[in-house]
């Protein structure tokens, strides 16, 4: 029996970054490290499949017909994906302030998740989106413990200037507004268009810090890191309620 999209995600583009460079895996592309029978990113798509996205966006970059022959299968049959390449590797935001501008990314709100975490579950994303659209924010994160990137900002002195605590970055719920934001902050920085930028760095900067956010439970996330990270990604998997599908645990 076909699954139902939940009436809270009619209209909702999912974008699925697939396409950083693996820097701290040694440069190896980790999104086809084999976890049980399925590479890495084979698992994420399952998860956010689940959920029926109304479009489906997949950026990618390294390896990117790989990732590409990886994303296929484990997609539903019926819906077609709409692929994005940026070849460079410049950055989420970048990559998003791409899609934005020439048209990819078509839906009210987007959803952007990260192909390396494979166990924040669908509900937990549905909540965040229920959660964006009953406040009317502009934007909204679902915080990911495992996963910590780029830095917070402050002002002082009339300047915004980075400070200690980190941005676990998980998954961002982006209105349009906040796309355009994002965007012409991007356009406005020197280098133009070699910019490269992560996007927790640019909501801290555009956002000045502040991020509404759910934040994730421990034993409901698993992040692929570095190949140390795989026993407790394996772990955890055991426990996933979309594992069967995929994979046969022995």
């Amino acid at each position: 029996m076909a699954r139902s999209r939940p009436d809270s995600l009619d209209g909702v583009d999912f974008v699925v970054m697939a396409g950083g460079p693996s820097t701290r895996y040694g440069r190896v592309q980790k999104l086809l490290t084999a976890i049980y029978d399925a590479p890495l990113v084979a698992w994420h798509v399952l998860m956010v499949d689940e959920l029926v996205p109304y479009r489906l966006v997949v950026s990618l970059g390294l390896e990117a017909d790989a990732v590409r022959e990886a994303v296929e299968p484990a997609t539903s049959r019926k819906r077609d994906i709409v692929w994005h390449v940026d070849e460079e590797a410049r950055g989420t935001a970048v990559s998003l302030r791409d899609m934005y501008r020439r048209g990819v990314l078509k839906g009210d709100p987007v959803v952007v998740t990260y192909a390396d975490t494979i166990l924040q579950t669908p509900q937990l994303i549905l909540d965040l989106v229920i959660f964006y659209r009953t406040v009317g924010l502009e934007l909204a994160m679902l915080i990911d413990p495992y996963r910590v990137y780029g830095y917070r900002y402050e002002q002082k002195g009339g300047k915004l200037v980075p400070i200690e605590a980190q941005v676990p970055a998980g998954v961002y719920v982006f209105g349009r507004t906040a796309l355009e934001k994002i965007s012409g902050f991007i356009d406005e920085q020197e280098g133009g268009v070699d910019t490269v930028m992560d996007i927790e760095d640019a909501v801290a900067r555009v956002y000045k810090g502040w991020i509404p956010a759910y934040h994730a439970p421990v034993d409901s996330v698993a992040s692929l890191e570095t190949p140390a990270d795989i026993p407790r990604v394996k772990r955890l998997l055991r426990f996933s309620s979309f594992a069967g599908p995929i994979v046969s645990q022995q």
